[in-house]
């Protein structure tokens, strides 16, 4: 993703950098913007919110796009083992918000952006298939099996028009001042 992202800009003011967010190498109130993509790995996000307090300036944003253990997964009736595992390591959204307000920052926007994951059950079940996503990966093999045949039996009676999607936390916080 990277990559990606440094070859849509040429710009010396932006740069793209891999750290843990509890520990962001940059200099205290460095930064304008930092964006949080999919972070449910955090092994603390107390700490993450006071970590991004010091990297930015005051009015600095910080963007946090997140699942949340309060959205419902579209696999989740299908494989019973993921509701354990999303509800030990996703935060809700009312940790988040604590989190960086307890630090200092002001909610400027909460909102949830729907991600079509596929355009029917049967395309979704194919993505799920290859296991791509960290939930699914570790799921013991005989869950994982059964889970697609789950899957595999629901597209034969699905609308094969119905969308699936899901809605994906995404959350403004501003670093006092104006912004």
């Amino acid at each position: 993703m990277l990559e990606q992202a440094r070859k849509k800009t040429n710009s010396k003011r932006v740069v793209f950098l891999e750290a843990s967010g509890e520990r962001i190498p940059v200099a205290d109130g460095s930064a304008d913007l930092v964006f949080m993509s999919m972070v449910h790995h955090l092994s603390d996000i107390a700490v993450t919110a006071r970590e991004c307090l010091r990297v930015l300036r005051r009015g600095g944003r910080v963007c946090v796009r997140n699942s949340t253990v309060d959205t419902p997964f579209p696999e989740m009736a299908f494989f019973p083992g993921l509701r354990a595992m999303i509800q030990r390591e996703l935060p809700s959204r009312q940790r988040i918000l604590d989190a960086f307000e307890t630090v200092g920052f002001e909610t400027k926007n909460h909102h949830l952006v729907r991600r079509v994951m596929a355009s029917s059950w049967e395309a979704y079940t194919e993505k799920i298939a290859l296991r791509a996503t960290s939930f699914i990966a570790r799921l013991p093999e005989e869950e994982f099996t059964a889970g697609i045949a789950r899957l595999r039996a629901h597209t034969k009676v699905a609308d094969p028009k119905e969308d699936i999607s899901l809605d994906i936390d995404f959350f403004v916080f501003n670093k006092g001042g104006t912004a």
